[in-house]
């Protein structure tokens, strides 16, 4: 899914929510582990190092791989973020 990081929730560290919205789509997501999180910074295809999590609210996701889930609070398991520069 595109679109922009509207949210980011770390209260129940080290899990993280992501709130990802693309036009009138939200999508509540969910990583177990910020720290096991794959983040891709603009501009390179390579995973940040130690999967470090930036400041994500407001950002735009150039792409985010997630699994749908039933059954939780949140819509999908976030596998990987690719970030973009807003224009």
């Amino acid at each position: 899914m595109i679109g922009t990081i509207t949210d980011v929730s770390c209260a129940d560290a080290p899990q993280v929510q992501i709130t990802l919205k693309a036009q009138t789509i939200v999508m509540r997501l969910h990583a177990v582990d910020a720290a096991h999180l794959t983040i891709k910074p603009s501009g390179t295809g390579s995973p940040a190092k130690n999967a470090v999590r930036p400041v994500l609210r407001g950002r735009s996701a150039l792409r985010s791989r997630n699994q749908l889930v039933s059954e939780k609070k949140w819509d999908g398991e976030i596998q990987t973020v690719e970030l973009r520069d807003l224009p």
